[in-house]
């Protein structure tokens, strides 16, 4: 009966050693869970903090077209109120030259332009002012004759 109880005893030494070895494994499995659980939540929080550098740039950036589309169409508002000065002072000049066509102002000049054409004088004198516009904004757009 000893010999029973002394293998029974030994068995239950075994599963208790089992257990035990078990109980270490899943501890220091649980241990490893616990460390890359950890090392995903320091990600996710730098992945976090990147995604609200994103939208706040995302933003920043939706500001500055916003702006540059108004700017935009300020220009073209602007350009089309050019564009009609221009007509009108054209149609202004067609008429002028109606009514004076011998007028030396609608006159050849001597200039030659790159053309080969001659410069009426009205021309040079809109081109002279128009330079000196542009010399006065510091602009190198002037105009070549």
């Amino acid at each position: 009966m000893l010999d029973d109880a002394w293998i029974v005893g030994a068995v239950l030494s075994k599963q208790i050693r089992d257990i035990a070895n078990d109980r270490d494994e899943w501890a220091a499995h649980s241990s490893r869970i616990a460390k890359n659980r950890d090392s995903w939540k320091e990600h996710a929080k730098s992945v976090e903090l990147s995604r609200d550098e994103w939208k706040a740039y995302a933003q920043q950036l939706e500001q500055e077209r916003d702006g540059l589309v108004d700017f935009g169409n300020n220009l073209l508002a602007n350009i089309a109120q050019l564009q009609a000065h221009v007509a009108g002072l054209k149609h202004v000049v067609k008429s002028l030259q109606k009514i004076h066509p011998d007028s030396v102002v609608f006159s050849a000049s001597d200039e030659i332009s790159n053309e080969g054409k001659h410069f009426a004088v009205a021309d040079l004198l809109y081109l002279k002012a128009y330079n000196q516009v542009l010399e006065k904004l510091g602009t190198q757009a002037k105009h070549k004759q």
